[in-house]
């Protein structure tokens, strides 16, 4: 019933992100994914998108170049920037970099690892480029953000 509220009276995503924290009633099997997956929380359908967000999901430490990934999905560069546009309004590395940021936050809140250490799981070359990067999306940096959690 609170899932139903959340959903209703604030976002669709909100209550996902509750589900997530949420206590699961019996084990997973070793099939289930602990999180939903970047389609998942989308609602994205499209296969070449769907198997496009997991690639980079299951690359987020050493992440993929765009021309991979197209590789990787048989289609052209141009093809996956024109999905990326489609469906998420944005360049394929610009959503990489979000989600890379993302987990990064994540890792800030949920692990002991320094911030230089999230930045290199994150596949950041530079604490200094995380920490940009990190700002431009949170408009905080990682280091106040971890300081507010504790």
């Amino acid at each position: 019933m609170m899932l139903y509220l959340i959903e209703t009276y604030f976002e669709p995503e909100l209550a996902i992100l509750v589900c997530e924290q949420l206590i699961k009633s019996s084990a997973r099997s070793q099939t289930d994914h602990q999180r939903a997956s970047q389609a998942e929380k989308l609602k994205l359908h499209h296969p070449k998108m769907v198997k496009a967000l997991a690639l980079m999901a299951d690359n987020i430490e050493i992440p993929l170049a765009t021309s991979d990934l197209a590789d990787h999905l048989a289609i052209s560069v141009r093809h996956l920037e024109r999905l990326f546009l489609q469906y998420l309004a944005c360049s394929p590395s610009a959503y990489y970099v979000q989600m890379r940021v993302e987990h990064a936050r994540y890792l800030l809140s949920d692990s002991g690892l320094s911030i230089a250490d999230i930045a290199l799981a994150c596949g950041f070359s530079s604490t200094a480029h995380f920490s940009r990067r990190y700002r431009a999306l949170y408009g905080t940096t990682a280091s106040q953000y971890r300081s507010g959690i504790q």
